[in-house]
């Protein structure tokens, strides 16, 4: 525009008396508000000056701002003193017809803007009015949904001198959300979790968040370079490699070590990439860690959890297996020997049960401790669990090499064990299968140590035993005989015989002892000397000891109600089944079938009292508490130690076999048959002499005063139904005879 005196002056560009936003940028050639007021009042002035002869002048004047304000960007409308329209730009038309305000829609010059868009959208100009009648510039900011999406508008109002005012529509839509942006991201610099550091290319460091600083403690990192918080180790190899990265422009990721001042070292996985600034050429490096320091722990646990046994601190079954293994490969490729040796504590059950889990906690702690103390650091001892251990031996070049670790082990265990105020010993079992001659694949070594350890334990424990391959077939054979158990118990193979016990002095049935017995599908018959040591071991026993319980109970009921009298039923009952409280079943039992409790009599041998005799000792006390009596059964095959029969509730000594065998013949013998029967004499305890077979015995046992007797002179185990010997002419074969028929079996 060239300028002349008639003229109305050139616009220009000034800033609006409000700085939060500019309406438009000088180099797009808008103006603002205050500058459109100005050029309109020129107008109105210039129109009354010049009349008629400017007014073409005028009209293009007017003309040219029209084209100007319409290339605002800003949605702009004019209001006169009465608040309407009177004129507005294109970017306003647009707002308000094609983006559908709902308080600008339909508006036109003339239209009452206050009245229009109070009606339309009153919580969104409901301030104009007010702002209009003080005179004063104002703003708001207020948001509108349109058909595609939410916008966010400033509303900037500047009064004109001679009334009205122009309103701006200033969209700042994309300048809230880059404000939303940056105080979103601040935030999250700020309170990150993880460590941000933003280094100059090189590493200098120009800015980090508090996490930062508090993971190296140091609350200013500004200026320090980045390879001075790592580790040298990690710089010299992977360090090297990230830096030379991150100069080509790519990114890092991996794990990193970074050292505190004191010398401590964190690990963190984290990382680094490059970016450009917007503004500028200039880039940076962004590093982004997190401390793994607590997730290491938790997997150095969940690994010590999964390798190793908590309460011993011993490599565990998975870590063994996997060893084993390898020791195998190794033992393949060097052509050299291995040992696999499997220890197993005997009668580590009694000191749980008798002392509790803690004593018995405790007791294996310090078991382990000897056993590790006692192999070369390079032997792998592993806990298999409960009191079972196991340890390789590599290299191994003679089995007598393995012997003499084994006998240390023994030796080792030997001292006693302090529990608290409890003084324990602890003996072990050992088998020992090695690699090639026995098996050569880790489950069949291991399978092989475990027979050997088995046959060690039934040859009377704490001793060391080499595989062998009969072992395989007795243990074939003791699965055979298990599973037949099992057949026999669930079909009836199982049944009850009873021998007599006789009182020579009256000639009399005193006694009938309950035996089992088992007859297999095929007719043989398995005596109980095999199938009873496995019945205790499988846990069968048990049942069968409920079983041949049961027949001894109804046998006695069915006497009750025919009347015969005193004749008791024994009832032979081992440790394993003491140590499950057969008192109770007993109890139980005796209640269901109604019988006297004082018909039946419990048989236990020396050797299973002694086996735990703190706990048999209670479990005998609540038998007798129940009305039954207690025969101490085997008597002098085991400790004999007169020091604890005095504390047994015992009512009758049974004298084994082998004193009775040779008794006519051997005066030893006589002297200990006289010696015991002179002491329960004493004690008012009697004697069973167990396995009499002839006359010689009879005459002179009872010449000893023994009155008591059992054994096949008088008559084997008899079924019910079953009787003596026809040639026996005596009382107390009549009463068998009478005793045992079928009838009195009936219900």
């Amino acid at each position: 525009m060239h300028d002349n005196e008639n003229a109305p002056s050139a616009l220009r560009l000034e800033p609006t008396s409000t700085p939060a936003y500019r309406a438009a940028s000088d180099d797009m050639g808008c103006v603002s508000p205050l500058q459109v007021f100005s050029q309109v009042e020129s107008l109105v002035i210039e129109k009354s000056r010049l009349a008629n002869d400017a007014s073409e002048q005028l009209r293009q004047q007017t003309y040219k701002l029209q084209q100007i304000i319409d290339g605002m960007r800003d949605s702009l409308v004019v209001l006169d003193g009465a608040g309407k329209i009177e004129q507005f730009n294109m970017a306003w038309r647009k707002l308000a017809v094609e983006n559908g305000n709902p308080g600008l829609q339909g508006c036109d010059i003339g239209d009452s803007y206050l009245e229009f868009c109070l009606s339309k959208c009153e919580s969104t100009y409901r301030g104009v009015s007010t702002s209009l009648g003080t005179a004063q510039p104002f703003e708001f900011e207020y948001v509108f949904a349109g058909p595609l999406e939410s916008r966010r508008y400033l509303l900037r109002g500047t009064p004109l001198p001679a009334g009205g005012a122009v309103l701006l529509h200033i969209d700042i839509t994309d300048r809230y959300r880059e404000a939303i942006s940056q105080r979103m991201t601040e935030a999250v610099f700020e309170n990150a979790n993880d460590v941000i550091l933003i280094c100059k290319p090189g590493g200098e460091l120009i800015m980090a968040n508090p996490q930062a600083a508090s993971v190296f403690e140091r609350p200013d990192l500004a200026g320090v370079q980045l390879h001075s918080l790592l580790c040298k180790d990690f710089m010299k190899v992977r360090g090297r490699e990230a830096i030379r990265l991150l100069r080509r422009g790519e990114s890092w990721r991996g794990e990193a070590r970074a050292r505190l001042s004191d010398g401590r070292l964190i690990p963190f996985w984290g990382s680094a990439s490059v970016v450009r600034s917007e503004q500028s050429a200039e880039s940076y490096w962004i590093v982004i860690a997190s401390n793994i320091a607590p997730l290491k722990e938790a997997q150095a646990l969940l690994s010590r959890q999964a390798f190793y046994d908590e309460l011993t601190g011993l490599p565990n079954r998975r870590f063994f297996q996997e060893n084993l293994i390898s020791a195998i490969s190794r033992s393949t490729r060097h052509g050299e020997g291995l040992a696999l040796i499997y220890i197993d504590i005997d009668q580590f059950k009694l000191v749980n049960d008798t002392y509790g889990h803690d004593a018995g906690d405790a007791f294996l702690t310090q078991v382990a401790q000897r056993l590790r103390s006692h192999v070369r650091e390079v032997d792998l001892i592993a806990r298999m669990g409960g009191d079972e251990f196991t340890i390789i031996l590599e290299a191994v070049k003679r089995d007598t090499d393995v012997v003499g670790v084994c006998q240390k082990l023994i030796e080792a265990l030997k001292p006693v064990i302090k529990v608290g105020q409890y003084e324990l010993f602890a003996r072990c079992s050992i088998g020992i299968s090695r690699f090639p001659q026995d098996a050569s694949d880790e489950v069949s070594l291991l399978r092989c140590a475990d027979l050997a350890m088995y046959k060690a334990k039934q040859s009377g424990r704490n001793r060391v035993c080499f595989y062998s391959l009969a072992m395989d077939a007795a243990n074939r054979q003791r699965a055979e005989i298990e599973r037949g158990m099992n057949l026999g118990l669930a079909k009836g193979g199982f049944y009850t015989v009873f021998q007599p016990i006789v009182c020579i002095n009256s000639d009399r049935l005193v006694a009938v002892e309950a035996l089992m017995r088992w007859r297999c599908p095929d007719g043989s018959m398995i005596g109980p000397d095999v199938f009873i040591p496995i019945a205790e071991e499988s846990g069968l026993i048990h049942a069968l000891g409920e079983s041949i319980l049961r027949d001894a109970v109804r046998l006695v009921r069915r006497w009750e109600k025919q009347s015969i009298e005193s004749i008791r039923v024994n009832v032979n009952v081992s440790s394993v089944q003491l140590q499950k409280k057969f008192s109770a079943v007993l109890a139980r039992v005796i209640e269901e079938e109604r019988i006297t409790p004082s018909r039946i009599s419990v048989e236990i041998t020396e050797s299973a009292i002694m086996e735990n005799f703190d706990a048999c000792v209670a479990e005998l006390h609540k038998i007798r508490s129940v009305g039954v009596s207690v025969a101490l059964d085997d008597f002098g095959t085991g400790y004999s130690s007169l020091s604890y029969l005095r504390n047994l509730p015992i009512s009758a000594l049974k004298m084994d076999r082998s004193f009775v065998r040779d008794v006519h013949e051997n005066s030893r013998d006589q002297a200990i048959f006289r010696a015991v029967l002179t002491m329960a004499s004493e004690l008012g305890i009697d004697v069973v002499a167990e396995g009499v077979e002839h006359y010689q015995h009879v005459s002179v046992l009872s010449g000893l005063g023994c009155r008591l007797m059992q054994g096949y002179f008088f008559s084997p185990a008899l079924p019910v139904g079953g009787a003596p010997d026809g040639n026996i002419k005596a009382e107390w074969a009549d009463q068998m005879t009478k005793a045992m028929k079928h009838e009195y079996l009936d219900d």
